[in-house]
């Protein structure tokens, strides 16, 4: 069980890694897009200024949102290349390898998971190991229990023999030994009482002896007491795991729809601010902005590209943590569904 689920562990990681890379790859081409249209804008600005139709400050403004993308672009780079080194690491492949990553995140994405409250508490206490592992806690408990109450029963142990003699063969006299012993282990007071006969020609022989060892192994003289408290917290860490497993799964899919909306609305938010950039665009030609603002509008329209990218991402960091919290071990399938 226990490697099972390392490697569902591990194929998280893979998917996570590769999916950073994806998701780092396409934020730098939103700023590199970004930055080479800045450049385009601050290039037309240098000649305007030339011309005098705009101010130095005007086209110094512009300078420091070129500066300001071109360090943004070079961090992002940076970033991924720090990426790409830790999925080389997870793959144990040599440090001067180069890896050439395809594929593309979804954009489209909207997550996998049911709101199925009902369906993820049954796995979880199916398949969950955590589940399991309080459960045979609990088992363990009882077994060990049962034990140390048979310490009051006595162990019992029997002797028989039988002999023959006499002064010549064959020989004619038989002998009878038989004794049973009762040991007790009750802490504070063990001991041990044998009883026994024999006989032996004419002669007949009863014994009786007894031994006690007072205040030894004082250690287990709540042995009793012990157990059963063990008992008891194993059985509420069952109880409190179930209830708390509960409200984790309902709190988890209540975060897991807010993130499908808060997708929704910024889907719908970018497809405005798209429809901005267009009338904008319009709006420098005809000069009525500023070519400074055409420009922070670009900036903040690929902003919004990246955030959609981080939301779809968060949205299923959730959903696979959902996942691997029940013991759902199909983690391999929904790279599928993220990564094209």
């Amino acid at each position: 069980m226990k490697l099972i689920e390392s490697e569902e562990d591990f194929t998280f990681q893979i998917i996570t890694s590769f999916k950073e890379i994806l998701k780092l790859e396409k934020e730098f081409s939103i700023l590199e897009e970004t930055y080479n249209n800045t450049s385009l804008q601050v290039e037309i600005g240098r000649k305007e200024l030339e011309l005098g139709e705009i101010t130095e400050i005007n086209y110094l403004e512009m300078e420091i949102a070129l500066s300001d993308m071109w360090i943004i672009l070079g961090k992002k780079k940076l970033e991924k290349e720090k990426m790409l080194f830790s999925f080389s690491r997870l793959l144990t492949l040599k440090p001067d390898t180069l890896l050439s990553v395809k594929g593309e995140i979804n954009t489209q994405y909207n997550g996998f998971t049911e709101n199925n409250p009902d369906l993820f508490i049954r796995a979880s206490r199916e398949k969950s190991t955590s589940y399991m592992e309080i459960i045979l806690a609990r088992e363990q408990a009882g077994e060990n229990l049962k034990a140390v109450k048979k310490q009051n029963i006595p162990d019992i142990k029997a002797d028989c023999s039988l002999s023959m003699s006499g002064e010549v063969f064959p020989l004619t006299e038989p002998g009878l030994d038989i004794s049973v012993t009762f040991s007790f282990s009750r802490p504070g007071f063990p001991g041990s009482l044998s009883t026994g006969i024999s006989r032996e020609e004419y002669e007949r022989t009863r014994t009786v002896t007894a031994e006690a060892k007072p205040f030894s192994a004082l250690e287990n003289l709540y042995a009793e007491d012990t157990a059963l408290v063990a008992l008891e917290r194993s059985a509420w860490a069952v109880e409190d795991y179930r209830i708390n497993i509960e409200f984790t799964i309902r709190e988890m899919l209540h975060e897991i729809e807010a993130g499908k909306k808060e997708l929704e609305i910024l889907r719908e938010k970018l497809k405005v601010s798209e429809r901005k950039y267009l009338i904008e665009e319009l709006q420098l030609k005809l000069g009525e902005i500023k070519r400074i603002d055409f420009i922070e509008s670009s900036i903040d329209l690929s902003k919004e590209r990246i955030t959609i990218l981080n939301s779809i991402s968060d949205l299923y960091q959730k959903e696979i943590n959902l996942m691997k919290l029940c013991g759902i071990r199909e983690i391999i399938k929904t790279g599928e569904r993220i990564i094209k």
